[in-house]
């Protein structure tokens, strides 16, 4: 029987593969850098792996790859994920089981939001304004949020000058943005391992929960496949790939201005 490896099995998207692979009659091996998670009491074995960002994660995870006899692997938290791409060509060299990443350079390109804004402005993808490091925003609300990574953690809403200072100073890895009024779309897309897309999804976020969308509605109101095949055509992406966007409610001179707006790029596989 075939064992996969889900890695950051704790989150929400490694305890919806667990249940989903389970079902389908795989032995699930979990991942986690914490014991305290619930996954752990489902998945049939659970290994306790270092972060991400540690120097002995690549090591303790082809270990496991290697010892536990897994047949593919399925990371599924950002920073994961990034350094997986990085370190794609070791694992593959002491590991022949299956898994699949966007090239490093994709993750380089569009992981941190301040090249991704120019990268997507380049090929005509219309994105927010993000205020340079001595710019100061003249007209408020704004928007903060994390630079690089993924979910809710440190974004927000920024109502007034004297917060954006205070902010500024606490938060430096944090970009700042013009805030946008307006629904927000989730675009889940597939690709093969050539980058070619298979299959789109387009649904309105209903309800997040972590950073994570719970509850959505599909709606195709709006015509997403042209900015889709557009950053497909223009940077590799292998798998599968989650990408936010939003919707103005402003005139229809202004309707395409912004309509997608580029909020993370997580790459879950």
């Amino acid at each position: 029987m075939e064992r996969l490896l889900i890695g950051s099995c704790g989150g929400l998207t490694g305890s919806y593969l667990t249940r989903q692979f389970k079902n389908k009659g795989y032995v699930v091996v979990g991942g986690d850098v914490s014991e305290n998670n619930v996954t752990r009491w489902f998945v049939d074995e659970f290994y306790k792996i270092p972060s991400a960002n540690d120097d002995r994660f690549i090591e303790s995870l082809i270990k496991i790859l290697k010892e536990k006899q897994i047949y593919g692997y399925i990371p599924t938290h950002s920073k994961e994920i990034r350094s997986i791409a990085k370190n794609e060509k070791e694992i593959r060299n002491c590991w022949d089981g299956h898994f699949i990443v966007s090239p490093y350079e994709t993750y380089r390109l569009l992981d941190d939001k301040s090249i991704a804004n120019q990268q997507l402005s380049k090929i005509g993808i219309p994105v927010p304004h993000m205020y340079e490091k001595e710019e100061i925003p003249l007209e408020y609300p704004i928007f903060m949020k994390p630079k690089q990574g993924s979910g809710s953690a440190k974004a927000q809403k920024v109502e007034t000058r004297g917060l954006y200072e205070e902010f500024k100073k606490i938060y430096p890895d944090n970009a700042f943005y013009e805030f946008i009024e307006g629904l927000e779309y989730t675009a889940d897309c597939m690709f093969d391992d050539l980058g070619k897309l298979i299959a789109y999804n387009q649904r309105r976020r209903v309800k997040n929960m972590g950073g994570a969308v719970i509850i959505t509605q599909n709606d195709y109101s709006f015509n997403a496949l042209p900015y889709i095949e557009t950053i497909a055509k223009n940077f590799m992406i292998r798998a599968t790939k989650n990408s936010t966007k939003k919707t103005l409610n402003k005139v229809k001179e202004l309707q395409n201005k912004y309509k997608f707006h580029y909020e993370n790029h997580n790459l879950l596989q």
